[in-house]
C-alpha cells in the first residue's frame, strides 16, 4: 500500500511502560524515554499497584512531562503478564515499543524506529510491520554488551528465535502487529506449563505474523541482566519451564522446522532434563546431543553458552559474567569486521 509523502508526520510512537516495586530503576527509564533525539508521541506508563515508591517517582515525571506521560496504577496486583495485556488498551499510537520498569531505550531509539516505518512505506496502524534493532546486556558491573540481531536479518527469523539469536526486547511494532500477537496470558491460558516464558513463545508469533520486516543496525533498548521477576525463579522450576516452552514450541510449529532445527530442540529438551533430573545417563544423552549440533547453534547463543548445562554450578556464573559475554564481543568484532 503506497503512502502519502507526508507519512513521517504521521507516525505516533508509543512507549508502554509497565512497572511494578521498580523504585531503583523507573527514574533512569523514563529520563531515557524523554531525553529521545526525537520525542515519542505518548508514553504510557502502568504501575501494577507498587509498594515501593515507584508510584510518586512516576506521578513527579507525569506533572513535569505531562504532554507526552500518561500514567495509570491498578488499584490491586494483578500480576505481570496481565498488566501487559493490560496495556495494551491503553495506548492510542500506531507504532509501539515495550519498556519495562527496569531498562531503557537509547537516545536515537525512537527515531530510527520510526525513520524506518517510514522506509516500510506502510500504514501501521493496519498493517503488521517489525522494526528490528539491536539491543545491549547491561551487566550489574557496568559492562555493555552488544547483542547483535542486525546479523540476522538474511536468515529465516524463526529459526533465530528459536536458537535464542534473535532479542530485540520487544521495541518497533506497528500497531497492527501488536494487537494481531497474542498476549503472554493468552498463551499461558493454552500452555499453562510455559509461565513467565510465554514471551519467549510470543516472539515466534512476531516474526511469523508481521508482513514487512526491516532491520536497523543500532542498539534500541538496554536490558538489565540479573533484574526482574525471572531472576528470582528457584533453579530446578526455571528448567522445568523452559523444558515445557521447548516442548510446546515443537508442537506448535512442527511443520516449520526441517531436521537441523529438531535436533536443536532435542538438545535443548535433554539439556533441561540433565538439570531437572542429574543423572549419568542424562549426561550422556545431553552431551551426545550437544556434540551432534556442533555448527547448529545461533550467532548470539554459540556453543560455549550452552557449556552451562554441564559445568558444575560455581563455574556457571563465571561462564555466564565473563566468559561468554568476551567471546560474543570478540565474535561480533570479527563479523563486522571492526578491531
Amino acid at each position: 500500500m503506497m503512502m502519502p509523502p507526508d507519512i513521517r508526520a504521521e507516525i505516533q510512537h508509543s512507549i508502554l511502560v509497565i512497572t511494578y516495586n521498580q523504585q531503583n530503576y523507573i527514574r533512569a527509564t523514563l529520563q531515557s524515554l524523554v531525553n529521545q533525539s526525537i520525542q515519542p508521541f505518548e508514553i504510557i506508563v502502568l504501575d501494577d499497584c507498587s509498594s515501593d515508591g515507584n508510584w510518586d517517582i512516576i506521578m513527579e515525571f507525569a506533572r513535569k512531562y505531562a504532554n507526552i506521560i500518561k500514567p495509570y496504577r491498578n488499584e490491586t496486583n494483578i500480576g505481570l503478564q496481565s498488566n501487559l495485556k493490560k496495556i495494551k488498551t491503553l495506548y492510542t499510537g500506531n507504532v509501539v515499543s515495550y519498556c519495562p520498569g527496569d531498562d531503557f531505550l537509547e537516545i536515537d531509539a525512537v527515531k530510527l524506529i520510526n525513520e524506518a516505518f517510514v522506509a516500510m512505506d506502510i500504514d501501521p496502524s493496519i498493517e503488521p510491520g517489525l522494526v528490528v534493532a539491536n539491543s545491549i546486556h547491561l551487566y550489574p558491573d557496568g559492562r555493555r554488551i552488544l547483542w547483535n540481531n542486525y546479523i540476522e536479518r538474511d536468515k529465516p527469523l524463526i529459526k533465530s528465535r528459536l536458537r535464542y539469536s534473535l532479542s530485540y526486547r520487544s521495541v518497533g511494532f506497528s500497531r497492527a502487529l501488536n494487537l494481531l500477537v497474542p498476549s503472554e496470558s493468552d498463551i499461558v491460558e493454552k500452555s499453562p506449563g510455559v509461565g513467565l516464558s510465554a514471551d519467549f513463545i510470543k516472539g515466534f508469533e512476531e516474526v511469523l505474523l508481521a508482513k514487512h520486516i526491516s532491520f536497523i543496525d543500532y542498539p534500541a533498548a538496554v536490558y538489565r541482566l540479573g533484574v526482574g521477576v525471572t531472576s528470582g525463579e528457584s533453579s530446578r522450576e526455571k528448567w522445568i519451564v523452559h523444558q515445557n516452552v521447548y516442548k510446546d514450541i515443537s508442537l506448535r510449529y512442527n511443520e516449520r522446522f526441517d531436521r537441523k532445527d529438531k535436533d536443536f530442540i532435542k538438545f535443548i529438551i535433554s539439556a533441561d532434563e540433565l538439570k531437572i533430573n542429574p543423572s549419568p545417563g542424562n549426561f550422556l544423552r545431553a552431551f551426545y546431543l550437544l556434540v551432534l549440533n556442533i555448527g547448529n547453534f545461533g550467532f548470539n547463543n554459540p556453543l560455549v553458552r550452552n557449556l552451562h548445562y554441564f559445568v558444575p554450578a560455581k563455574f556457571v556464573a563465571f561462564l555466564k559474567w565473563n566468559i561468554y559475554p568476551l567471546y560474543l564481543k570478540i565474535r561480533t568484532q570479527k563479523a563486522m569486521n571492526v578491531w
